[in-house]
C-alpha cells in the first residue's frame, strides 16, 4: 500500500498481529495451503491436489491436508474434496509477509473494498480475537459479516481509546457495508466502555445481536 493514512508500521502490525494467532505451517504446508487459496473457489481432494503440484507424495499430500483442515484453512466443500477458507490466505500473510494475499481475502469474503480499508478492519479483527483468548482455527470469521462479533465486542470492552484513529476510521467504514445497526454498535462502543455505573455487555450478549 502506498499513499494514505495507514502506512508501513500498520502494516508491521497487522502481520505481527496475526503471526501470533496461526497455526505452525511448514513449507509444505504453505506450498500446499497457497495451491488451494490461488485455485479458490475449487474443490480438491487430496490425489488431486499431488497430481497437480507434483512435488510431494500421495502420503505427504493427505497429512499436509488433514493438518490444514483440522485448523479449519481448508474445509470440506463437496464430495469433490476441500476448499480455502479466509484463514488461509491470513494464515499465508502472516507467515510470508506477503501483502498479495490480501487480494485472495477479498475474493473469498467477496469484497469490494480498498486495501487500506481492509488492513485497518483486520487488525482490530486479529485485536479482537487475541483479546478473547481464541485463535485462528478456533474464531469464527469464515464470512465477514460473522466476524464483525469479535470487532464489536472488542471495542465494547476496550472502548476507542487505545485505537488508532486511522484504524478506527476506516474500520468503521468497513463495518458500514454490513448494517445500520452494526455500524450503530462500533460508533458507540466508546460510550459502552466508559458507563462505569453500567455493566458492559458479555461476549456472549454481544454474539446473540
Amino acid at each position: 500500500m502506498s499513499g494514505g493514512q495507514l502506512g508501513h508500521g500498520f502494516v508491521s502490525e497487522l502481520l505481527e498481529t496475526w503471526r501470533a494467532l496461526v497455526p505452525p505451517l511448514s513449507d509444505t504446508h504453505a506450498c500446499i495451503l497457497d495451491f488451494f487459496v490461488r485455485n479458490y473457489p475449487r474443490a480438491f481432494t487430496p490425489y488431486e491436489v499431488a497430481r497437480e503440484v507434483r512435488k510431494y507424495s500421495m502420503s505427504t499430500v493427505y497429512k499436509a491436508v488433514k493438518y490444514l483442515n483440522e485448523n479449519r484453512l481448508v474445509l470440506l466443500a463437496s464430495s469433490r474434496g476441500y476448499a480455502a477458507t479466509v484463514k488461509g490466505p491470513l494464515s499465508l500473510m502472516a507467515l510470508t509477509k506477503n501483502l498479495e494475499y490480501l487480494n485472495r481475502v477479498k475474493s473469498i469474503w467477496s469484497l469490494n473494498v480498498d486495501s487500506e480499508m481492509l488492513v485497518a478492519y483486520l487488525i482490530l479483527l486479529g485485536r479482537a480475537i487475541r483479546h478473547f483468548g481464541f485463535n485462528i482455527r478456533e474464531a469464527f470469521i469464515c464470512s465477514p459479516a460473522a466476524s464483525t462479533s469479535y470487532v464489536l465486542t472488542y471495542l465494547v470492552d476496550k472502548g476507542t481509546d487505545p485505537v488508532d484513529q486511522a484504524v478506527l476510521s476506516n474500520s468503521l467504514k468497513f463495518l458500514s457495508r454490513f448494517s445500520v445497526w452494526s455500524i450503530y454498535l462500533c460508533s458507540n462502543a466508546a460510550g459502552y466502555a466508559r458507563r462505569q455505573h453500567s455493566p458492559r455487555p458479555s461476549v456472549k450478549q454481544i454474539y446473540r445481536l
